[in-house]
Formats: structure tokens, sequence, C-alpha cells
């Protein structure tokens, strides 16, 4: 899988949906809002690398793992 936008949102919004988050909660916990959270989901906007990692350190490292990026 290539690493874009879109392939770490929807990566992103599958894992956020298994556990039973919101985009609100998931935003919450990032220090981001839903609105954020959502743009992430549709590719519309990067992740900064910190974020990245963030984002992954809340899934359990699943992110990365997902995509195959570790």
């Amino acid at each position: 899988m290539e690493i874009t936008n879109q392939a770490i949102g929807q990566t992103l919004a599958k894992l956020r949906r298994e556990r039973g988050l919101t985009q609100m909660e998931l935003g919450r916990a990032m220090r981001a809002d839903g609105v954020t959270v959502s743009r992430w989901e549709r590719g519309q906007c990067g992740m900064a690398a910190v974020t990245l990692l963030e984002a992954n350190r809340l899934l359990n490292g699943e992110l990365l793992r997902a995509l195959q990026w570790e």
C-alpha cells in the first residue's frame, strides 16, 4: 500500500470505528477537534509526523502496522 493521506485516513477511520470511538473522542485524545479528524480520515490534509506517531500510540501501534510502515 502506498502511504498517502488517503491511505492513512482510511486506516485511521477503520481503526477508530473498530474501537467504538467517535471523531470527537479521538480528536480530544489527540488535542484536535472532530473536524480535523474528519479531514485526516478523508485525506483532505496530512498529519504531521508527531501527530501520526501520537495516533499510532493511542491505537496501540496498529496504525503504522496496518500501513505496513513500522
